[in-house]
């Protein structure tokens, strides 16, 4: 951002980047204890399911809450939610 605001500077670059500088990402709202309560044995599977979910949920920018997560798991893990 500093790169950017150098090259074309603008009045709205100070906000922009007090806002990248104090932002959290939230975090992510499953865990293995979920995908292994849908019937996922531990091992690469479960690991692959989890950074399957997250990464659509990033891919989102985050709107997903655990409900819909959890139903998305039950999905992807052949159950019903």
């Amino acid at each position: 951002m500093r790169l950017a605001w150098a090259m074309r500077p603008s009045a709205a670059w100070p906000g922009r980047l007090a806002i990248a500088e104090h932002w959290t990402p939230p975090p992510f709202p499953l865990t293995g204890d979920d995908v292994a309560a849908a019937g996922v044995a531990p091992g690469p599977a479960m690991g692959r399911l989890l950074r399957t979910l997250q990464d659509e949920w990033l891919a989102q920018d985050f709107p997903p809450d655990r409900a819909a997560l959890l139903a998305r798991l039950a999905d992807l893990a052949g159950r019903p939610a």
